[in-house]
């Protein structure tokens, strides 16, 4: 019922006295439902427990928007026969100029890791082909996956278990834990580096420092909530 109802909607039920039950869904804290939660004579029912077998993810912030430094660690991971998501804040630089986007990642990483097969998937292309690269990607046949945020939920490879994040200040915290939820899903515990050349911005470093202190998406959401508002 969350995409059914917007706020507005949902508050004049209540103003209106208007008896109409309303279920509200969130699979993950951001501040829009902790918005929710606090303005609206809401029951609120909250699961904080974690799937069971399952060991997370280490982060890394790398201070700079570049692999170089960690290409290494990714080529020794590849030779264990894991797989690899990086994550761009863009498809291309038509849709935002000046950061890291799938087709120039693409592009550029590709002589670099030769030995190993490279896709990318991204909310421009048809269903019928993302589904085809994820189909690829979960049986093994793509050893790097280069993608936008198309990949936040609904994933689940356990043979994947590391993240490079691309101008990693771009994206909202619950965004961040989001996406990290998708490694370390399984009995190998994962690695997500969050990579930014804007770490002199004070803003940048408190929320970026927030996700090296916190693994709970409950305390990043406050977090977002204070810096960014309700979203």
């Amino acid at each position: 019922e969350q995409h059914r109802f917007g706020v507005e909607q949902r508050q004049s039920l209540y103003d209106k006295g208007n008896n109409t039950d309303v279920l509200m869904l969130s699979a993950t804290p951001i501040p829009r439902t902790l918005a929710s939660s606090l303005f609206f004579d809401m029951k609120v029912s909250t699961l904080k427990s974690h799937p069971k077998n399952r060991t997370g993810s280490q982060t890394f912030v790398i201070e700079e928007n570049s692999i170089r430094s960690i290409v290494n660690d990714m080529k020794a991971y590849l030779k264990t026969k894991g797989q690899i998501y990086i994550v761009c804040p863009a498809i291309d630089v038509a849709h935002r100029y000046g950061i890291k986007t799938v087709e120039s990642i693409v592009e550029n990483i590709a002589p670099v890791f030769k030995d190993q097969t490279m896709a990318a998937i991204h909310g421009g292309m048809s269903s019928n082909d993302k589904r085809l690269i994820m189909s690829e990607f979960e049986s093994g046949k793509i050893d790097i996956l280069v993608c936008t945020t198309v990949i936040e939920v609904g994933v689940d490879v356990h043979n994947a278990n590391m993240m490079i994040i691309y101008n990693a200040e771009l994206f909202g915290l619950a965004t961040l834990h989001q996406l990290r939820g998708r490694v370390g899903r399984g009995v190998v515990q994962g690695t997500t580096y969050l990579l930014s050349d804007a770490m002199e911005d004070e803003i940048t470093q408190e929320r970026l420092n927030a996700m090296l202190e916190y693994d709970s998406g409950f305390d990043l959401a406050m977090i977002d909530l204070r810096l960014r508002g309700f979203g």
